[in-house]
């Protein structure tokens, strides 16, 4: 008897350590099924994210030089004659006279000048697309709102160039343009900061750029004797900054 309760007992023993296996293996299978679930969730509200600035700035160049001095020296020349003189650096350094958003009016203003007899040339900048991991909705609204503000800042400069340039607009109401601009990249700038630990790095350095953009738009509405070629040099600077995004 003593020996069949103790097989009884080794048996009963072993059924239960089965029973238990079984019991173990499914609370993990079911928490890893839980978890797809939740992963699947969060991807709904957090989803891999990109977008673009969509725009291109034709730069016409009028000067390619290896050194910086004689670049320099040349920008002088090109804004004494009322051409920015923005010195973009790539390769070597670039004296850029205008910018363009359509790659006709730029090959026709780059044709007039070769006729001219200068060295013209177009300099194409693509803004990036911008491709992210996954974003909260927040992160995505945020972002997007700033991709708008940076575009219309850049476009709506650009137009009040060309509107100065043909006469159409005085000083005093490019001034007034140009505050409404910076208040609404100032507007912009506030927003992402006040976002909950300000987490995504890409807001983070957008605020960078809208600021180094708001101190360029400062530094133009405090020149006495504003000419176009300030416009335009402006919007240069914002161009090849939205590359750096």
């Amino acid at each position: 008897m003593d020996n069949y309760s103790s097989y009884y007992y080794k048996r009963k023993t072993q059924k239960n350590k089965a029973y238990l296996s079984v019991i173990i293996t499914g609370i993990i299978i079911i928490s890893a099924f839980l978890g797809i679930i939740s992963f699947t969730s969060n991807l709904n509200r957090s989803e891999r994210y990109s977008t673009s600035i969509g725009l291109n700035c034709y730069l016409i160049s009028l000067g390619t030089f290896d050194d910086l001095n004689s670049a320099t020296i040349f920008a002088d020349n090109v804004r004494v004659k009322g051409g920015a003189g923005y010195i973009y650096k790539n390769k070597s350094y670039n004296v850029v006279v205008s910018l363009y958003f359509e790659d006709k009016q730029a090959k026709t203003v780059m044709n007039t000048l070769i006729e001219k007899g200068e060295k013209a040339n177009i300099i194409i900048l693509s803004l990036p697309e911008i491709v992210h991991g996954f974003l909260e909705d927040e992160d995505k609204e945020r972002l997007q709102s700033s991709i708008s503000c940076l575009k219309n800042a850049v476009q709506s400069i650009y137009e009040l160039s060309n509107s100065f340039d043909a006469g159409t607009v005085t000083s005093r109401e490019v001034k007034q343009n140009l505050k409404k601009i910076n208040e609404e990249i100032i507007n912009e700038y506030e927003k992402n900061k006040s976002l909950k630990a300000f987490k995504n790095e890409k807001l983070k350095f957008f605020n960078d750029i809208f600021f180094k953009i708001a101190v360029g738009i400062n530094e133009v509405m405090i020149v006495d004797n504003l000419k176009a070629k300030d416009l335009r040099f402006l919007n240069i600077d914002m161009c090849i900054l939205s590359m750096l995004i």
